[in-house]
C-alpha cells in the first residue's frame, strides 16, 4: 500500500482493532473513522486512539472526569471496548449493545453511580464479555452489571439476555450494594475467577437459567443482617423459576444468608467452602413462590462454615436435595435444622467437627422422607440425630458414628434405624423386653408379657422368647404371639410363627421368630399370651422381646 495510508508507528493495536480500522491508518498515528462510528454518527474526541479504545470517546485515564459517556459510546460503535491499564471514574452508567467484549484488564475502576450500575446487559441481547485483572472496582453503586431480559415469563430465547461470560473481575467495596444483579429472563451465564468483596454478591429475581460459576470467591465487605451471597426468587409464578445453577471450586462467605435459595430447580455446588456470620445461614431453603424449589445438591468435598436452615413450611414442601461428602466446621448449636412439613432431604457421609455445643441434625414435626445416613460426629457435640414431632414417614438413621457426650440420636416417632449407636438411652429405640422378672403362674388367655416399641416401615427384627416352663399339657398347650398391624411374621398354609406349641410337660421355650414391617407403626405392641392347656408357670429367668436389626 502506498500513498498516505501507514500504520501508526506509536500506537500498540491489536488485530481487532485494526480490524475495527478497516486494516489501515492514516499516517501520523490520525485512525480514520469506522463504519460504526459512521453509522451511529460518532465524532471521536481524539482520533489518536484507535476504534473501541474509551480515550477516543473522551475517556479520563487518570479517574478524575466521568469517563461513563465514553465507554457507553465505545461499546455502541465497537464489538471491542478497550479500557486497559488505567484509572476511570464512572458516574453515568453505560448500556451495553450485544456481541460485545469489554476489557478492562489492568485497570481500576470507580464507581460514583449512587443507585445506578456500571454496566446494563438489557432486553434481547446475546453476547458480553468482560474481563478483568490486575485492577479493581470500587466505589458507590447498586451493582456492577445489570443483567436483565424482556419479561420474567420467557417463552423463547429472544425474551433473554444471554451469552454472558466474566473473567477475573474484581470487585472490592463496602458500598456496592451487589455485584450482579439478574433480572427478569437471564440465561448461559459464565463466571471464571472473580472476586465479589462486596455487601451482597449475586442476586438473581425472575427465570435465570443455566448459570455456571468456577474458582470465585464471593465474601460479604459489611458481614451486616440482610447480606447474601447467591439469592434466588422468582416472579413469574408457575413454571417460571430459575433452573440450572451449578458452583464449583468457590469460596462463599461471611454472608448473613450466603445461599438464600427458593424457586430453583438443580442447584448443584461442589468442592467449595460455604461460611456465614456467626448468626447467619450457610445455606436457607424455603418454600417456592412458584411450582419448584427442588434437587439442590451440595456435596463431593463441601466444607461449610455455617448452618444450613430449612424453613418451615405451613402448605408442606417436597425439596428432593442432598447434602453429601461435606465436612461441617467451626458452627454453634444445630447444625443442619429441618423445619416442620418439609420432605425428602438426605444427608449423607457427612463429618461434623469441631463445634460448640453442636447438634448435627434436627429434623420437625411432619418431615417426611428424611434420610440421615453416614454421619460422623466428633466429641464436641452434646447432641447427634433429633427426629420430632409425631408426625412425618419415611425417615431413617442410618450408620451413626458418634463420639459426643449427649445421645446419638433421639426420636419422637417411627424411624427406621440401621447401624447406630447403642447405649443406655439409645437402646430403648432399639429393643424392648419386659422389664421385671416374668416368674408366676399364666392362667389360660392370661397376657404374659408386652413388647412395646415404635417401628419403620421397612424394618426388620426378631420376636426372643426364653421361657423356662412348667405345668404344660403336652398335647394342648400353646403360646400366641400378638403383633401390631404392619408386621409380618412367617407363616404357611396350615401354620404360623404366631402360634407355638410346645408338646411337652416341662422344659424350655426358647424361639427367634424374624419379622418384617410393611408400614409406620407409633407404639406397637408385641404380645405373648397363654393361648390354650394349662396354667403354666414361668421361672425367674424367663424373658420376651423384640430386637431391631441394626
Amino acid at each position: 500500500m502506498s500513498g498516505p495510508w501507514l500504520f501508526a508507528p506509536q500506537v500498540n493495536v491489536t488485530r481487532e482493532q485494526l480490524d475495527d480500522n478497516f486494516g489501515f491508518y492514516r499516517a501520523g498515528g490520525f485512525f480514520g473513522l469506522s463504519g460504526g462510528e459512521l453509522a451511529n454518527s460518532v465524532t471521536p474526541v481524539n482520533f489518536g486512539f484507535p476504534v473501541g479504545d474509551v480515550r477516543r470517546y473522551g475517556a479520563d485515564p487518570t479517574g478524575v472526569l466521568d469517563s461513563g459517556p465514553a465507554f457507553a459510546t465505545a461499546a455502541l460503535v465497537s464489538r471491542n471496548v478497550w479500557a486497559q491499564n488505567a484509572t476511570y471514574r464512572l458516574a453515568t452508567p453505560s448500556a451495553i449493545p450485544a456481541g460485545r467484549v469489554l476489557n478492562i484488564d489492568g485497570s481500576d475502576i470507580i464507581l460514583a453511580l449512587g443507585a445506578g450500575y456500571a454496566f446494563t446487559f438489557i432486553g434481547n441481547k446475546e453476547g458480553l464479555k468482560i474481563v478483568h485483572g490486575g485492577g479493581t472496582i470500587t466505589g458507590t453503586a447498586a451493582g456492577f452489571v445489570l443483567l436483565q431480559g424482556t419479561t420474567n415469563q420467557p417463552t423463547n430465547s429472544a425474551h433473554y439476555a444471554r451469552g454472558i461470560r466474566m473473567r477475573d473481575v474484581y470487585i472490592t467495596s463496602a458500598t456496592i450494594t451487589v455485584a450482579i444483579n439478574m433480572l427478569d429472563a437471564v440465561r448461559q451465564v459464565f463466571l471464571s475467577g472473580c472476586f465479589f468483596f462486596t455487601a451482597s454478591g449475586i442476586n438473581a429475581s425472575g427465570k435465570t437459567v443455566e448459570i455456571h460459576m468456577d474458582k470465585c470467591l464471593l465474601y460479604s465487605s459489611t458481614n451486616a443482617a440482610g447480606t447474601f451471597g447467591i439469592k434466588l426468587r422468582s416472579t413469574g409464578g408457575t413454571s417460571f423459576y430459575n433452573e440450572g445453577w451449578h458452583i464449583s471450586t468457590c469460596t462463599i462467605d461471611q454472608f448473613d444468608v450466603t445461599f438464600d435459595l427458593t424457586d430453583i430447580f438443580v442447584l448443584t455446588c461442589v468442592n467449595s467452602y460455604v461460611g456465614s456470620i456467626a448468626a447467619g445461614y450457610a445455606l436457607q431453603l424455603q418454600a417456592p413462590s412458584t411450582t419448584a424449589c427442588r434437587e439442590v445438591n451440595f456435596g463431593n468435598g463441601c466444607v461449610f462454615g455455617g448452618r444450613i436452615n430449612v424453613v418451615a413450611s405451613a402448605g408442606g414442601q417436597s425439596y428432593f436435595s442432598k447434602i453429601e461428602g461435606c465436612i461441617f466446621t467451626g458452627q454453634t448449636g444445630v447444625h443442619i435444622s429441618i423445619g416442620n412439613n418439609a420432605a425428602f432431604i438426605t444427608v449423607r457421609n457427612v463429618k461434623f467437627e469441631s463445634s460448640a455445643n453442636g447438634i448435627a441434625v434436627v429434623s420437625n414435626n411432619n418431615n417426611q422422607g428424611i434420610v440421615v445416613d453416614g454421619v460422623d460426629c466428633d466429641t464436641t457435640f452434646i447432641g447427634g440425630v433429633q427426629i420430632n414431632g409425631a408426625n412425618g414417614t419415611d425417615c431413617a438413621i442410618l450408620n451413626l458414628t458418634y463420639a459426643g457426650t449427649g445421645n446419638a440420636f433421639d426420636i419422637g416417632r417411627f424411624v427406621r434405624l440401621g447401624n447406630v449407636p447403642m447405649s443406655a438411652t439409645t437402646a430403648p429405640y432399639l429393643q424392648a423386653f419386659n422389664p421385671a422378672s416374668l416368674a408366676g403362674a399364666y392362667i389360660v388367655g392370661a397376657v404374659i408379657s408386652t413388647a412395646t416399641l415404635s417401628f419403620a416401615k421397612n424394618e426388620r427384627g426378631k420376636i426372643y422368647i426364653k421361657f423356662s416352663c412348667t405345668g404344660m399339657n403336652a398335647a394342648t398347650q400353646r403360646f400366641d404371639i400378638g403383633v401390631p398391624a404392619g408386621m409380618v411374621c412367617p407363616s404357611g398354609t396350615g401354620w404360623s410363627s404366631q402360634f407355638i406349641m410346645p408338646d411337652f410337660a416341662a422344659g424350655p421355650v426358647y424361639l427367634e421368630i424374624p419379622y418384617y414391617m410393611t408400614a409406620d407403626v407409633a407404639g406397637g405392641n408385641v404380645t405373648i399370651t397363654n393361648g390354650a392347656g394349662n396354667t403354666v408357670t414361668l421361672d425367674f429367668h424367663s424373658y420376651f422381646g423384640v430386637v431391631k436389626d441394626n
